[in-house]
């Protein structure tokens, strides 16, 4: 028969191994949320740069812009690098929401501003071999 002070150890045991688990959950999420948000500088940075091979570079195979393929993405593309060039445009990440689940994550809002005004979009993207990539702009 068990004494009355295994019970507590049990119990104990469990709770820390609980908390562990917890942990460990966490760190994945926070690496996650962590190289997401690098992910997210160094594309504002190549956008702001204007460099297009290294926005198209972070897309994935299968991207989609809004209902379109990249060939549509690259003709925007153009259009926002020269409105960010003409204009002092803007990039806003640091008030987009970030939800990360299962290697997927969605990202909104995020707003280009130029002269001509302000877009907001949503990013959706998929961790490939440990490394994010853009599957999507959809339209809003």
């Amino acid at each position: 028969m068990p004494s009355n002070r295994l019970i507590p150890s049990v119990a104990t045991f469990c709770l820390v191994c609980a908390g562990l688990l917890g942990c460990l959950s966490t760190r994945q999420g926070s690496t996650d949320s962590k190289s997401l948000s690098q992910f997210l500088n160094e594309w504002k940075s190549a956008l702001l740069a204007g460099d297009s091979t290294r926005v198209l570079a972070m897309c994935s195979d299968d991207f989609r812009f809004e209902d379109k393929g990249i060939d549509a993405f690259k003709m925007e593309l153009s259009e926002i690098i020269t409105g960010i060039r003409q204009s002092d445009g803007r990039v806003n990440i640091a008030d987009a929401t970030i939800e990360i689940r299962d290697g997927r994550a969605s990202v909104s809002p995020i707003s280009i501003g130029l002269n001509s005004g302000t877009n907001s979009f949503r990013m959706e993207l998929v961790k490939q071999n440990g490394v994010w990539k853009i599957t999507g702009l959809p339209k809003h």
